[in-house]
């Protein structure tokens, strides 16, 4: 008799551990594009009648193996997998508990165990090079210590004769440089904070994110009213007199050429005033006559002569250095990020200032109160999807859009406690809406609320109960400065995939022929309303792949 019941399963499947293999959908094939990758998995659980702990060991057998790369999927712990009770009832789970997340690598000679009838999963990456294409079989082999092998898994994989296009949407997940320095013990930017920076940066641009939020002062985001983040300010600032300033683009040079060289094709600079806004001013250091101080912060408004000045002597060399950088014309600002109706005239003077430097449509803020984009106080808001409605039926163009904390009811988002479907759907909804730019708030934040405390990431989720377990953070910090998957990550990846696939599928049909397709295969989707089944996005995703293929 086999000792483990063993299944493949689509990548949209969430599997807790006290579930039944019984209920779990089997697919047989999967379809891609020779420059995409492509995502499975493998669920497994001891038969009925064995109640022994079992060690064992897996490896892929296929023509195609050099090109797949195998995980465990590791449930984490969610003390807040919901923040409250507004929620709508499409989740795996509201309770305090666990949930698969976490993604660690998994080699072929490493030992496994499997235990009282746990459901686990193996996630099963398939990344072919260009000149891969063709019909190949693709086998999940489990053995024991012995070479006895306990079953397999078995799946055709489909590489399709065809490339996607490049990714035109627009992908940011803020990039924090003060908690990796936290979290690893490092110093400002020394030689191994560099190191780190650009490990994460990698896994970053491999998963298509491709612009970065740049720390050229300390981030005046998430930060208590009077508080301080850790300093982490590219641009060196050293003050002669009272007004004048003098700037060293050392340190940012290196910055944006790391994430050049990492595969960042845009770039944002960290905001210029504070978060909730622009009341005061950000954290900036200089080099005085009495040492290195902080000479700007919560202490300063925002409408401070001092500040001003400042600005219209940093601005112009910062333009000047990003267009030497050659990334000016790839270069995005921010003023104050989710300003209120009451500080509309705070960011207004801001942004009046802000714009004598730079063009007006490369300003952007997270932002959904539309009467901020109706008195013209900015021209690039960006809404939340859970306003961006009323921005697209006003007919906005080149519309951005983000999601956070409060986009639980209906809508897409990547939180632990939502079935994957919800985190994937993103890509279709962007693709419908001409979308150019997608932002989150959150790639690797590992701090509490308000910064006030570095937190463990791999014990705390939900940042100290700040934000649903998922928000903050698409990967995890291991343990030699390597960034580790998650599953939400390898969803958000496939959601631009999608984007990408739909693109080039419009190329050879047109843009009327792929909504008429969404339309017929998924209904009428809008941010709110989309199936919540996952074999209807498995078979739309095979169906666009066959008709790039034909």
């Amino acid at each position: 008799m086999s000792k483990i019941k063993i299944r493949t399963i689509s990548s949209l499947e969430k599997c807790l551990t006290d579930g039944l293999i019984e209920n779990t959908k089997e697919i047989k094939k999967l379809s891609l594009l020779k420059n995409e990758t492509a995502s499975f998995q493998v669920a497994y659980q001891m038969e009925d009648g064995w109640n022994k702990k079992l060690n064992y060991f897996v490896r892929a057998e296929s023509p195609i193996k050099d090109f797949v790369k195998t995980f465990r999927v590791m449930e984490m712990p969610s003390a807040t997998p919901i923040l409250d009770e507004e929620h709508d009832k499409d989740i795996i789970g509201s309770k305090s508990g666990l949930f698969p997340d976490l993604l660690l690598p998994v080699s072929e000679d490493e030992e496994l165990f499997l235990t009282n009838h746990r459901l686990l999963t193996l996630w099963i990456d398939v990344e072919p090079k260009e000149n891969i294409s063709g019909r190949h079989p693709l086998e999940i082999v489990f053995s024991d210590d012995e070479k006895n092998e306990l079953g397999r898994a078995n799946i055709e994989i489909d590489i399709i004769d065809e490339l996607l296009p490049k990714q035109e949407t627009i992908h940011t997940e803020w990039f924090y440089c003060d908690t990796l320095m936290s979290y690893y013990h490092t110093s400002a930017f020394d030689e191994k904070h560099f190191e780190i920076i650009e490990r994460f940066m990698k896994k970053a641009t491999e998963n298509g994110i491709n612009m970065i939020l740049t720390p050229i002062f300390t981030y005046a985001l998430d930060t208590e009213v009077g508080k301080e983040r850790p300093t982490t300010q590219l641009v060196k600032v050293k003050m002669i007199g009272d007004s004048k300033y003098e700037f060293d683009f050392e340190l940012f040079d290196r910055f944006i050429n790391l994430a050049k060289k990492c595969g960042y094709e845009y770039f944002e600079m960290g905001h210029l005033f504070t978060q909730w806004g622009a009341k005061a001013t950000p954290k900036v250091m200089a080099e005085t006559g009495d040492g290195i101080k902080r000479i700007f912060g919560w202490d300063v408004p925002s409408d401070d002569v001092r500040y001003s000045c400042f600005l219209q002597q940093f601005m112009p060399e910062l333009v000047e250095e990003l267009k030497k950088l050659n990334v000016f014309d790839r270069t995005f600002y921010h003023i104050s990020d989710e300003p209120r109706e009451s500080s509309i005239d705070n960011y207004k003077a801001g942004y009046d200032l802000i714009k004598q430097f730079v063009p007006e449509d490369r300003i952007i803020d997270a932002m959904s109160n539309y009467s901020f984009y109706e008195k013209k106080v900015l021209n690039k808001p960006v809404p939340s999807t859970s306003a961006v409605k009323q921005f697209i039926d006003a007919g906005v163009g080149d519309l951005w859009t983000y999601y956070c904390c409060d986009a639980r009811v209906k809508l897409s988002n990547r939180y632990f406690a939502m079935p994957s479907y919800r985190t994937r759907v993103i890509g279709i909804q962007l693709y419908l809406y001409d979308i150019v730019g997608f932002l989150h708030w959150g790639y690797n934040f590992y701090f509490s609320q308000y910064s006030m405390r570095p937190i463990n990431p791999f014990v705390q989720t939900d940042c100290d109960g700040f934000a649903e377990s998922g928000d903050a953070f698409l990967v995890y910090p291991g343990s030699e400065g390597e960034p580790l998957d998650s599953l939400r990550l390898k969803l958000l990846r496939d959601a631009f995939q999608d984007i990408r696939a739909l693109k080039l599928l419009e190329k050879k049909k047109g843009k009327t022929f792929v909504k008429d397709l969404i339309n017929e295969e998924l209904g009428a989707i809008t941010f709110t309303d989309y199936p919540r089944f996952i074999k209807c996005y498995i078979d739309f995703r095979e169906k666009v792949n066959r008709l790039i293929g034909d």
